[in-house]
């Protein structure tokens, strides 16, 4: 019996994220069982839901079941900050001094509602001579509840993190919008099957990398050490090469679209058994503005043969000549996609034309470069 009475135990409740003081008003540290009891209760009443009120009837409970073995005890609630680490654990230290200063403990019984709480027990651990930890499970396990936390911190990554939020935030807003266009021009039927093309073009962006091949691509622009009038033209060519592009794809879903609209292709399945339709408005609309943009972008590479790159300058003008080549083709596939019966014969003349004007390109300019490069040779070993 002297060996209980020399013991000191106390029982002491952890509310690290204080919501005993921002539900109730109720400061801390609270001490004394019939305290302690009243803000349980009072904790209760305010939110019979929140499982802090159970610690601390838990430490009530262990507090009395000490004091039944004979033992010197007493009870507290402690409590952090609202506002998280670091200021929760320095506060709940604070109080825990001025409570141990008084009681002087010989052991201490850490009641936690949760694993949450229990982060700190490491550090009381250092400071107060912990004899044990009563942990207090109400309508859910441990392990529910880190899954919980675990899935709350990803739901913030979604919002807070930019490798995240560009798809969360940015396609939801887009989609949202785009919603309500439909809405109020009134081709809302078509909205399942903007969004379900604008999914499948993020998803083959990024399948096929060319994100990350747009991004290498202006970072080309300005590889090249060059005066800056040549700079201007270089960049200027890429502009109108991009801008023709982006011109191209929305007149050719433009034209797409308002075959569907024709058509009465209000779902995705009757538009895909006319896929060939779609796909030939989209090419009779883009293809010349295609056609354009990449010779467009093709000229402004070429601007690395005025500062010296020869080998550049001679597949970039190779290029150019083949994609000008492809003129004729570029006129009919539309049509053809549309009406294969009618236009096989023209696409077929056309393709041969293309295919020929190519060769013969091809041949020319190969042929001039091979030419230049044996007379630049020769001065350069006449020069030696």
């Amino acid at each position: 019996m002297a060996a209980n009475e020399e013991k000191r135990i106390l029982v002491l409740c952890v509310d690290l994220d204080d919501d005993l003081g921002q539900k109730t008003g109720i400061s801390s540290p609270v001490v004394g069982r019939e305290q302690v009891l009243s803000a349980g209760i009072e904790l209760g009443l305010v939110d019979p839901e929140e499982s802090d009120s159970n610690a601390i009837f838990a430490s009530v409970r262990t507090f009395d079941l000490v004091r039944s073995k004979g033992n010197s005890a007493e009870v507290a609630i402690v409590t952090g900050s609202k506002d998280g680490e670091p200021l929760s654990s320095s506060t709940v230290l604070d109080q825990v001094a001025k409570i141990s200063e008084k009681v002087k403990p010989t052991d201490v019984y850490v009641v936690t509602d949760g694993f949450g709480d229990e982060d700190i027990v490491p550090v009381l651990k250092l400071k107060l001579p912990l004899s044990g930890i009563v942990r207090v499970v109400v309508k859910h396990s441990k392990a529910v509840e880190e899954s919980y936390v675990v899935l709350g911190r990803y739901l913030k990554m979604l919002f807070t993190d930019e490798r995240f939020k560009r798809y969360s935030l940015g396609f939801t807003g887009f989609s949202l919008m785009l919603l309500s266009m439909l809405a109020f021009t009134g081709y809302l039927n078509y909205a399942l099957l903007i969004i379900a093309m604008l999914l499948g073009l993020t998803a083959f962006v990024k399948g096929m990398s060319i994100d990350k091949l747009l991004v290498g691509r202006v970072k080309s622009i300005f590889g090249l050490q060059m005066p800056a009038y040549l700079l201007a033209i270089r960049i200027l060519a890429f502009i109108a090469g991009y801008g023709l592009f982006l011109v191209g794809g929305a007149l050719g879903l433009y034209g797409a679209f308002n075959t569907m609209i024709q058509l009465g292709l209000t779902d995705p399945l009757s538009a895909l058994l006319r896929l060939n339709l779609l796909a030939g408005e989209f090419l009779k609309s883009s293809s010349l503005y295609f056609l354009t943009g990449g010779i467009a972008l093709q000229l402004g590479r070429a601007t690395a043969f005025f500062v010296g790159d020869w080998a550049e300058s001679r597949g970039l003008t190779i290029s150019l000549a083949v994609m000008a080549s492809l003129y004729p083709l570029a006129l009919v596939v539309g049509d053809f996609l549309i009406d294969p019966n009618r236009y096989l014969q023209p696409v077929v003349m056309a393709a041969f034309t293309s295919a020929a004007l190519s060769i013969v390109s091809f041949a020319v300019l190969t042929g001039i470069y091979v030419f230049i490069d044996k007379r630049l040779r020769g001065r350069r070993e006449a020069g030696s």
